[in-house]
């Protein structure tokens, strides 16, 4: 609940009123792109991560995921990365809710 005072900066009065309009779904894709962005990020150690989490393949496979890795170490820098591609932009129409579903079956 929020405060009574709250309602008497107009400024305040407006991103409540924004707030309480705003769909669902702009909330949730916000919220995701905030944790995506405050997250703490760092370089993968890419040896380690072998060694813990690869047990189930042989010493060969080990080290050729992680020569595979290390060509793409880039990647594993801890850092965000740019789209480089085109813009991308959908058309929905109007009053319509899109429809988030899994990529396989």
């Amino acid at each position: 609940m929020k405060d009574k005072d709250a309602f008497k900066d107009k400024i305040n009065l407006m991103n409540i009123y924004n707030e309480a309009i705003e769909p669902q779904s702009t909330k949730e894709e916000t919220a995701r792109a905030v944790k995506i962005l405050d997250a703490k990020y760092e370089a993968a150690d890419l040896e380690k991560v072998v060694e813990e989490n690869c047990q189930h393949l042989s010493d060969t496979q080990r080290m050729k995921l992680l020569e595979l890795l290390k060509k793409h170490e880039k990647m594993f820098s801890g850092q965000l990365g740019e789209w480089k591609g085109e813009e991308v932009h959908f058309d929905l129409k109007p009053g319509v809710k899109p429809f988030r579903g899994r990529p396989f079956p």
